[in-house]
Order: structure tokens, then sequence, then C-alpha cells
């Protein structure tokens, strides 16, 4: 079941990384605006886990920098499309994952 909200903290476990460096992504990207609780504490939406998720996969796994990955994220028909592969390569490291562990157990 998914949270209706999440903290840098959370975020920052799903993704393996420090919560500085998704606070410098929101820097970076002004796309990503988490909204703040009354105790200036961010609280990431679904939405924005997902830019983030994207943000991570295209600077890690796809090596892009940051000027490129803006790019990417400007153009409506080149940020479906990584997201999209983003997606497909989630589910393949999810089946490897399986793979691995079922012939682990044979």
């Amino acid at each position: 079941m998914q949270k209706r909200y999440y903290k840098i903290g959370e975020v920052a476990n799903l993704l393996g990384v420090n919560p500085s460096r998704i606070r410098y992504w929101e820097k970076e990207f002004p796309q990503l605006r988490p909204k703040r609780r009354h105790n200036n504490r961010r609280i990431y939406t679904a939405e924005e886990l997902r830019l983030l998720q994207l943000i991570h996969y295209l600077v890690e796994e796809r090596k892009l920098t940051l000027q490129g990955v803006r790019k990417i994220l400007n153009s409506e028909t080149l940020k479906k499309r990584m997201e999209e592969e983003q997606a497909i390569v989630s589910r393949l490291m999810k089946i490897r994952a399986f793979l691995v562990q079922l012939k682990e157990k044979l």
C-alpha cells in the first residue's frame, strides 16, 4: 500500500542516497517542490517520489549530467520515454532478483 506522504529520510532510504542529495536535487530541478509541514519538514507525494526515482535513475544508472537530466525533464516526450524505460528496468531487476533467489533454493 502506498503512503500519501513520505518523509525525506524515507525517500532517501528508498533511493539509497543521503537526504542531502535529495535537498540538492530540489535546488537543481524546479519541478521538484515538496510541501513543508508546520515544523518546516519536507513531505513528498507519490508523484514527487516517482520524479526523484526518475532523477536517480538518470543520474546513477544512465550516468547523465544534471544538465542532461534537466533537458529530459523539460521535454514531455523524453520524460515519458525515460519513465517507461525506468519502469522496464525496475521490473527486470525484480525478475532477476527473483530468479537468483530461486536458483539459490535449487
